[in-house]
């Protein structure tokens, strides 16, 4: 008897341990890493060689729901391809979702080939309030190649490509469309711009176009682009990857980054500076370079604006050499900043290198977003080779002073599913799809199941795990499209806005997890940046909610909020707001400017203030502690009873 409840008491314990651990080892990876068969939702081709994963993309909010929105592309589907969109929604993620259930598709004409080679967020194009799509199709008519420009709407829906808002046509054996991507506003007009790559052009020196936003944007030939970029010499392949690197110098004009991987010393990226009459050039003359250090390389092979991964206010740049050092491959962070001397680009602030030969880092690399919350832009890199061609994404968290690395050491590493598969080969930052104000990521594995592909969704489980599911990422951007008058409340960053008056438009509202401005509090967190398109006499009700885990240690009673029109201004006390502590939430009633901000704080933030704004966050509770000290025990008695047992009887 004493036998039977001894093994009953294992099995309880040991049950115990297995629940305490089961979310680091068998759960969703989160921000711990883990394999990407557990991801939080996945994504899979419908047949054998679509190449389901090829290129994926967060494409921002594309019906305007409050949730960002996926695109992953197909390029060898029926030989035309098709391109995915899924909604973001704040839950329901499939773990094993197939592309025919996405919310809508994009088929290429059946003329063409390889639509989905390369897709992209344009942002939002035409000023209507929603985010816009980018579609590559390269090997299109004898690799002349096309692009897709596909408008956002409240409800999208499948079409094919032979209906897309605006195409773009490559000049002729360019392979126009072989990279996409939104290149923010790089004129200052208020609209959104595009680039796309065309690397085979003139026996392969490469091109670059910049396609500006407007309000109807229209199909064009690309040799009627807005600005051209080309390649320095033949082989070049200058547009082999190109990206927006967002403000990278701080004077209010996106700035795009071109990648040259054939450049003859082991590849090139290009920096050109935005401004409000952008400019064709040869790359020679571009306003940053840096260069490979070895031959082959592949430096420039991908390109991505980083964000601002060491919070001084400055995009950074991300660039892939996934040949580097026997394909072991790596990957190089550029800090932006106002000095000309980082013009030169003269050697990366940090390095991020394969954990060994043949893993091929670098062979994607994104922009995460602030997947923790803490106000720095983290970093996703893709390692297709790694493992027999496995593949493995890494994740690694931005800070004050980013340090080179080697991959192994990263902040979180996700492991693709079986050889073959190829997880890495493309990898984005998906933004938050799943409203929770943390970034998310998106990996594709297109070689899964002989190259049906696969794409994964790994969800921040950093709210969570920091005692609340509230809190919004630095920098995500939120949107509601408003009709006249008093409109029904809406709950957007964190923020429930409820406008009784004002015109037709959009509000915007952006949250950050601290300020970049000198005089406020070095870690400044829960600040709101409110821009209302509804006229300057909009009447708002604003409710900002805060969790207590933001607020550990502070005294919640003194809590206040503060407000300003323009950034870096002094903050004001709003004396109207009031504090109730049972719902956590400061609510205050205001007639709304066009441009405002807002943060909650014991005292008006500025370098000693203390309050909402340090974040100061407790750590995770990990009750796998709890049950290894119990299986100790547990252990000890079983060692107990057999000595026992095993003593002379009388």
């Amino acid at each position: 008897m004493k036998r039977i409840t001894c093994i009953a008491l294992f099995v309880i314990l040991f049950s115990s341990l297995l629940a305490g651990i089961g979310r680091a080892e068998g759960g969703p990876p989160g921000l711990s890493g883990g394999g990407l068969a557990n991801s939080s939702a996945i994504f899979t081709g419908q047949n054998p060689t679509d190449g389901f994963g090829t290129s994926t993309a967060g494409v921002g909010d594309v019906n305007g729901d409050g949730f960002d929105d996926l695109l992953i592309g197909a390029p060898y589907e029926g030989g035309r391809g098709v391109s995915y969109l899924y909604l973001g929604s704040r839950s329901g993620w499939a773990l094993d979702e197939s592309g025919g259930a996405a919310n809508a598709f994009y088929f290429g004409e059946s003329s063409h080939f390889g639509s989905g080679a390369s897709v992209a967020g344009a942002g939002d194009v035409n000023g209507d309030g929603y985010a816009d799509m980018l579609i590559g199709a390269p090997n299109d008519n004898s690799n002349q190649g096309l692009v897709y420009l596909v408008l956002g709407s409240a409800n999208p829906s499948s079409a094919g490509l032979e209906f897309a808002s605006a195409k773009f046509f490559g000049e002729p054996g360019s392979s126009a469309g072989f990279s996409v991507a939104g290149a923010g506003d790089v004129n200052g007009d208020g609209f959104d711009d595009m680039l796309i790559g065309a690397p085979g052009l003139i026996t392969d020196q490469g091109r670059t176009y910049l396609v500006l936003g407007s309000a109807n944007p229209t199909t064009l030939m690309l040799s009627a682009a807005n600005a051209i970029y080309l390649g320095e010499n033949n082989g070049d392949n200058a547009g082999t990857s190109v990206a927006g690197a967002g403000d990278v110098n701080g004077d209010g004009y996106a700035d795009i980054l071109i990648g040259a991987p054939g450049y003859a010393t082991g590849g090139r990226a290009y920096l050109v500076l935005g401004s409000n009459n952008p400019t064709g050039l040869t790359l020679f003359a571009a306003d940053g370079i840096a260069t490979g250090e070895t031959s082959a390389e592949d430096f420039g092979g991908s390109v991505a604006g980083a964000g601002d991964v060491n919070g001084d206010g400055f995009a950074d740049l991300l660039v892939g050499a996934a040949r580097y050092n026997t394909s072991q491959g790596r990957a190089s962070l550029f800090l932006g900043g106002q000095n000309p001397i980082f013009l030169s680009l003269v050697s990366p602030y940090a390095t991020f290198t394969g954990a060994a030969a043949g893993d091929k880092a670098g062979s994607s690399v994104a922009g995460a977003g602030d997947v923790n919350g803490d106000g720095y832009a983290d970093l996703l890199i893709g390692a297709s080779g790694d493992t027999s061609s496995t593949g493995w994404a890494y994740l690694l968290l931005g800070s004050a002073s980013p340090a080179s690395s080697n991959l192994s050491a990263a902040s979180a590493t996700y492991t693709g599913e079986w050889n073959d598969h190829a997880a890495g080969s493309s990898v984005a930052g998906a933004g938050d799809a799943n409203g929770d104000g943390f970034a998310d990521l998106l990996v594709g594995a297109p070689g899964y199941n002989s190259s049906q592909g696969r794409a994964y969704l790994v969800l921040s489980d950093y709210g969570a795990a920091n005692g609340g599911a509230g809190g919004s990422a630095a920098g995500a951007r939120y949107r509601a499209v408003l009709g006249s008058g008093n409109q029904p409340p809406f709950t957007l960053g964190g923020v429930t806005a409820d406008y009784s008056s004002g015109d037709a438009g959009s509000v915007y509202i952006t949250h950050f997890g601290r300020s970049t401005c000198s005089q406020d509090t070095t870690t400044n967190g829960l600040l709101w940046q409110v821009e209302s398109l509804r006229g300057p006499n909009a009447a708002v009700t604003f409710k900002f909610q805060y969790n207590n885990w933001q607020i550990d240690g502070l005294n919640e009673a003194s809590l206040k909020l503060y407000t300003r029109q323009r950034p870096c201004q002094a903050w004001m006390e709003d004396f109207g707001a009031t504090l109730d502590t049972n719902t956590n939430l400061i609510t205050s009633s205001s007639v709304t400017s066009p441009y405002s901000e807002y943060t909650i704080s014991t005292a008006a933030p500025g370098p000693s203030a203390l309050g909402v704004s340090e974040w100061i966050l407790r750590p995770a509770r990990q009750p796998v502690w709890t049950a290894l000290v119990l299986l100790v025990l547990f252990a000890a008695g079983l060692v107990y009873d057999w000595r026992r047992r095993k003593q002379p009887k009388g």
